[in-house]
């Protein structure tokens, strides 16, 4: 394992950005950490022995920021893994994980996010994404609706996060004591691992919505939560992660919904999803 570690320092945020032959994008993600207002941060890569130019693209930019960059490269152990590895390197107060076809929505985020988080005091923050096509046309923008708006105070926000999550890792920005505290990515989950970690610290950490615009994910086909081949694999492991921290008596609301589900078109989906849970369970 290679590290390549920057000055000693303690930075207020440390952008973690998993790559993996990501050279088609990875520039947009360098530029929009690179043109930020706010300097004090890091930047630091984990890379899954890229065959393509992802190496040389990093290097040029610590060439450029010797103190900012840094580059973890081991072989590929999935997603969970190259997060958990970036993470127990970091120097930072505050984190997030910008993966490689991710984005810094403007160069003013971490300006923003700084001064949001000195008057609110959190452990942790989410705000809004922008997702885009390809071509950079705009396809969505999350959490525009006050009913994914939640923080730690709200009673009715943690309970409807265990059926339903709004919170896209590529907009929080959460303390580094808080994984040392209540461990990190549970790596046997390949896609919503941050929706069971959100789930773990839900009831234990303070918390809030941002009101804005933090990143820019690019929708392709090359995103595992994406790519139809995994849809299956994916709705299976959301299925049992929400199992995890249902009680008893949560169960009827977890069927209910179930059943809209199967009541609005997915039926034989959810029916597969739902047999493929029960399955592994036991």
């Amino acid at each position: 394992m290679l590290y390549l570690k920057t000055q000693n320092m303690k930075p207020r945020f440390s952008i973690i950005t998993c790559t993996k032959n990501s050279e088609e994008y990875l520039k947009y993600n360098i530029d929009s950490v690179a043109s930020q207002t706010f300097g004090n941060y890091e930047h630091i890569f984990v890379d899954g022995e890229s065959t393509d130019r992802t190496i040389e693209i990093i290097e040029e930019y610590k060439n450029k920021f010797p103190d900012k960059v840094s580059l973890v490269s081991r072989p590929a152990k999935g997603i969970s893994n190259a997060m958990n590895e970036g993470t127990m390197v970091t120097k930072g107060e505050y984190l997030i994980h910008l993966h490689s076809d991710d984005r810094l929505h403007d160069k003013e985020v971490l300006t923003d996010v700084d001064l949001f988080l000195k008057q609110n005091n959190c452990d942790w923050i989410y705000g809004k994404e922008t997702r885009i096509n390809p071509s950079g046309t705009i396809v969505k923008t999350t959490n525009r609706s006050k009913c994914s708006r939640f923080s730690s105070r709200s009673f009715l926000g943690k309970y409807l996060l265990k059926f339903h999550s709004s919170i896209n890792h590529q907009s929080v920005f959460i303390k580094r004591q808080v994984f040392e505290q209540y461990g990190y990515f549970d790596e046997s989950i390949k896609c919503p691992m941050d929706y069971d970690f959100f789930l773990r610290i839900r009831n234990k950490t303070r918390w809030m919505f941002f009101d804005r615009l933090v990143d820019v994910f690019v929708m392709h086909g090359q995103n595992w939560s994406l790519a139809p081949e995994n849809a299956f694999e994916n709705s299976v492991e959301t299925y049992l992660v929400q199992d995890k921290y249902l009680n008893i008596i949560e169960y009827p609301i977890k069927y209910l919904i179930d059943l809209i589900i199967l009541i609005i078109g997915a039926n034989h989906f959810s029916v597969r999803v739902k047999k493929e849970a029960r399955l592994r369970r036991k």
